[in-house]
């Protein structure tokens, strides 16, 4: 039964997906395979144009996204390891964001991310663990009626169904191409061509270095085994809609669709989601927000948000005014602090081992530390140099070195208490409008 607008809070179901990245979705520009259920969300809701993973690791940008802390500031990097810190968690840099996150449903087939600190943000917990092939009937041989993904999402909103009052707020966590490559081989058929080789039939994620030597063909069969998965994965968003609008919920259910990381097609030698090479491909990933059925034509947001910006820029779906209003609060809030302020920075820094990444809207930077100790640097322009393809460093030596400054800053920034920071001034026109 459909929860009573005057009596009961506003829903809210988010699906953050391992792998999706902004190249495996069409509203982004993708061209590896169709998603017309992500399209379809995209043009009744806010494409955020420019979120960036604030970290390659899974579990930490995950935390960064529930507690509203980027996985640079202090005791963030907890995530990844062991160690309770939940009461630091719930006291600490109160929001209500994270007021909904900690009375919330998690739902997850990720058992590291199920028992990770980062989980411990929820009130509830649940490992869902799908059917194998030999659990369908006995036999080993027979085929699942349903992919994991999908299986996964009807679990978690049937559970979520019994439990409305308790939970007015769903997340599901997904593996997605990191778990098992399920979906139907004749959605990779669809992508080829009739003078193309067989996709290959694995099931399992395929990952592989590309050199000089490597057929185009191996790459391409992997691209379109990925782009099936997709293709069933976007199928059973819609199902998952289709589902919330059947309940009832659907009009006053926010629902967002989160990449967590992505997936590398090649675009700097390697193809798969755990190259831990810090580039766009592997960073920049998709966020679509639709506001229950508010918006009569969607919109596209084109500030730089890392994962800790968006809980505090979507809190306000949760007070008690009309969603047009609440919306409309959004936009004003990002339209008002683009680029510089104590609440957003407008820029985004991610580091993983040896490796720092940062980008602004004009540029980004790429520093690596290799075996011998020399530092590696990658500059490239934004946004025109998407796929950071052509490494201009040399060509902008002054951009290199603002780009270093803001490095500084920002680390800077996110190892300062929170109470004591404040905005960094790192405003310059070079770094902020492209070049044309």
């Amino acid at each position: 039964m459909a929860p009573s607008d005057s009596s009961s809070p506003r829903l809210a179901l988010f699906l953050s997906i391992q792998g999706l990245g902004t190249n495996l979705v069409g509203c982004y520009g993708n061209s590896v395979a169709p998603t017309p259920n992500l399209d379809a969300m995209a043009s009744r809701g806010i494409v955020i144009d420019q979120l960036w993973s604030d970290s390659g690791d899974v579990a930490r940008s995950l935390h960064s996204l529930w507690s509203g802390t980027h996985s640079l500031s202090r005791g963030s990097t907890e995530a990844s390891g062991g160690g309770d810190n939940r009461s630091g968690l719930q006291l600490q840099n109160y929001s209500l964001w994270k007021e909904q996150i900690g009375r919330g449903l998690l739902v997850t087939d990720d058992f590291d991310i199920a028992n990770s600190v980062a989980a411990e943000c929820f009130d509830r917990v649940l490992l869902f663990e799908p059917e194998s092939e030999s659990d369908i009937d006995g036999n080993d041989s027979a085929e699942p009626t349903l992919m994991e993904f999908e299986q996964l999402v009807e679990a978690a909103i049937g559970t979520w169904t019994e439990c409305l009052a308790d939970h007015s707020l769903l997340w599901i966590h997904s593996k997605g191409l990191a778990g098992r490559w399920d979906a139907p081989y004749e959605f990779r058929e669809m992508l080829c061509d009739e003078d193309d080789p067989d996709p290959p039939s694995n099931t399992s994620p395929m990952e592989m270095q590309v050199d000089a030597k490597t057929d185009p063909d191996d790459v391409f069969g992997i691209s379109c085994a990925v782009g099936g998965q997709v293709i069933g994965i976007d199928q059973a968003i819609g199902d998952m809609l289709g589902s919330l609008r059947e309940m009832g919920v659907l009009p006053s259910c926010m629902v967002g669709v989160i990449g967590v990381s992505g997936y590398s097609l090649g675009e700097h030698g390697y193809v798969g989601g755990h190259s831990q090479k810090l580039y766009s491909e592997s960073l920049h990933v998709p966020c679509l927000i639709m506001p229950g059925e508010s918006l009569p034509l969607g919109g596209r947001q084109g500030a730089i948000m890392q994962p800790h910006n968006l809980g505090e820029w979507l809190q306000d779906w949760f007070r008690d005014h009309p969603a047009s209003e609440t919306f409309q609060s959004f936009l004003e809030s990002l339209s008002h602090s683009r680029y510089d302020g104590e609440a957003r920075v407008g820029a985004a820094i991610a580091c993983e081992k040896n490796q720092e990444y940062v980008c602004s809207p004009a540029w980004s930077l790429r520093l690596e530390r290799r075996e011998d100790q020399a530092e590696h640097l990658e500059l490239y322009t934004k946004p025109d140099d998407r796929w950071e393809q052509n490494e201009v460093s040399s060509r902008a030596l002054a951009i290199v070195e603002k780009m270093g400054l803001l490095k500084g800053k920002l680390l800077k920034h996110y190892e300062t208490p929170v109470d004591d920071r404040e905005p960094i001034n790192w405003l310059d026109d070079e770094l902020i409008h492209p070049i044309r």
